[in-house]
């Protein structure tokens, strides 16, 4: 669990372990910080055979999040109630609804 943690890594098997084991006495100071990143981890669910990958743009980061969907899941990191959710198709095309 710790080395998982450490690696910053999240998943819904993932978020129990570190529910239910992690304790305050077990954190330093990086494991804080790869704890803060898992935090803001979300999956991203697309059963839509043309899509590709997520993006996720929020306004305050300059960079773009891109991840390739696998086994049609992603997880990424959303930071902001406001921040915006694109599917990429197979041709790179972005959408926000439907491909």
């Amino acid at each position: 669990m710790v080395d998982q943690l450490m690696a910053g890594r999240m998943n819904r098997e993932l978020a129990c372990i570190y529910q239910e084991f992690l304790t305050k006495s077990m954190l330093n100071t990086r494991m804080t910080e790869n704890l803060s990143h898992a935090l803001f981890t979300c999956e991203i669910c697309c059963k839509d055979p043309n899509a590709s990958a997520v993006a996720v743009v929020h306004r305050q980061l300059e960079e773009i999040q891109t991840v390739i969907f696998s086994k049609h899941t992603a997880n990424v990191q959303i930071y902001t109630e406001d921040a915006c959710i694109f599917i990429i198709d197979r041709e790179g095309k972005w959408h926000t609804k439907r491909i």
